[in-house]
């Protein structure tokens, strides 16, 4: 199939999709028959907000029954991301970057919009053809009286739930993006015209195979070259795709120089370079800054978080009786805001993890709630300094395979700090 210059098309041929079994959530076909009862907070006062670990996920969604309109929801399951949902280092939430309306050359902040990668990412798309199927869902928030409306243009996204189907068709992926009432509808084959997007399928580095492309997805965007529209990344079968509009920019890899820099503390073998050369395991975005009104605002500091190459495999609670590296931090310049609430200088910042009493001169106390021990975060900055702060773990409770060793920045409207992967789950730090 040729991609399509007109990005609105009719239906695709009618392929038969399994259907999804895993737990469905309160958000299953059968409430979608009937309007929802209130719950939570006023609809129209909510203000949006990323999931956190153990909360159910707070959702607007279309009521038929309502002309439409968005009725407030609380969900404990995404159906296609299965018992993955709470999984953080799997998925990804920020709010997209948009092109400033008042301040040309400029951007702000539009939607939060959450990307639930599938459960089966890693098979979906092996072979040399497969049909189309929901590898993602994309949740953006809107329908309240937040001053953004949810949808975002360039991926053809709408507030609500997305669909995002890939399939293989000549040895080429496909993308296209579908929105739909609720979840569970990404088990199906599409029943609306949706929006073609470019792929742009990356080739594995030399050394690398398909065991070292974690199954996950993220955003990502390339602002620096006058791009100014994010994309998604994505395992895609055997290999990692880039999926955005037509056209689109991939984003620029880490710079050689901070590769090499990071290599001399990692190492130099091919476990060690995937978590440089394989998006999926770092991320990279422009952080945000505060914008002297109690709100965020978008900064042209462009940061960036690679995980230890062997946090995955940090299992016990006993490896971390000790000081134990499990990500770095590299900052091109220095941030007065990210130096203070973080400790980062310009260059690349040591995250150092310990489970146990308060470090020596720390008079606080960190206390996890399932083991009565502290989590602590050590971050040794680029120029020498030392950072210690409170860290809370959050268990999954799933194999290890279930749980990569991600990093990625965790997103606040009020603050913007990071998940690490740690044993058993994740850990946040700030």
């Amino acid at each position: 199939m040729r991609m399509l210059n007109d990005r609105r098309v009719r239906l695709w041929p009618v392929l038969v999709l399994a259907a999804m079994t895993m737990g469905l959530g309160p958000c299953d076909p059968a409430a979608k028959k009937s309007p929802p009862p209130e719950q939570g907070p006023d609809a129209t006062a909510y203000i949006p907000k990323c999931p956190e670990h153990g909360q159910p996920i707070e959702v607007m969604v279309r009521d038929p029954r309502a002309h439409g309109e968005f009725t407030f929801r609380s969900l404990t399951t995404i159906a296609l991301a299965g018992p993955t949902t709470h999984v953080v280092e799997v998925h990804d939430c920020q709010r997209l970057v948009v092109p400033s309306r008042d301040n040309p050359g400029d951007d702000v902040y539009g939607p939060l919009a959450m990307i639930f990668a599938s459960e089966s990412l890693a098979t979906a798309l092996s072979g040399e053809a497969k049909p189309p199927r929901a590898s993602a869902v994309i949740y953006s928030w809107g329908g309240n009286k937040d001053t953004q409306t949810g949808d975002y243009d360039p991926l053809g996204i709408k507030a609500g739930f997305n669909c995002l189907y890939l399939s293989r068709i000549n040895n080429q992926v496909q993308a296209m993006m579908v929105p739909v009432d609720v979840d569970t509808d990404c088990a199906k084959q599409p029943e609306t015209p949706g929006t073609v997007l470019q792929v742009k399928e990356q080739p594995t580095p030399p050394g690398l195979g398909a065991v070292d492309i974690p199954a996950v997805a993220r955003w990502e965007g390339e602002f620096s070259r006058g791009g100014r529209a994010q994309h998604i990344w994505i395992r895609c079968g055997d290999h990692a795709c880039l999926v955005g509009r037509n056209g689109f920019t991939p984003s620029r890899p880490i710079p050689e120089p901070v590769r090499q820099k990071l290599a001399e503390r990692m190492g130099t073998t091919p476990r060690r370079l995937r978590v440089m050369a394989i998006n999926g395991w770092f991320d990279e975005q422009p952080l945000a800054l505060p914008d002297g009104n109690g709100k965020l605002k978008v900064s042209k500091l462009v940061g960036v978080l690679v995980p230890h190459p062997d946090v995955g495999e940090f299992e016990q609670t006993s490896q971390f009786s000790d000081w134990r590296p499990v990500a770095y931090a590299w900052m091109p310049i220095e941030s007065a805001d990210y130096k203070q609430k973080l400790g980062f200088d310009a260059g690349i910042n040591t995250i150092s993890m310990r489970q146990g009493p308060p470090p020596d001169g720390v008079t606080s106390v960190c206390l996890d709630d399932t083991e009565g021990l502290g989590w602590w975060v050590k971050i040794e900055s680029q120029g020498g300094a030392v950072k210690y702060m409170c860290s809370r773990r959050y268990l999954h409770n799933l194999p290890p395979e279930k749980m990569p060793g991600t990093v990625r920045w965790r997103w606040l409207d009020t603050d913007e700090t990071t998940w690490v992967r740690c044993p058993q789950g994740c850990c946040t730090t700030g």
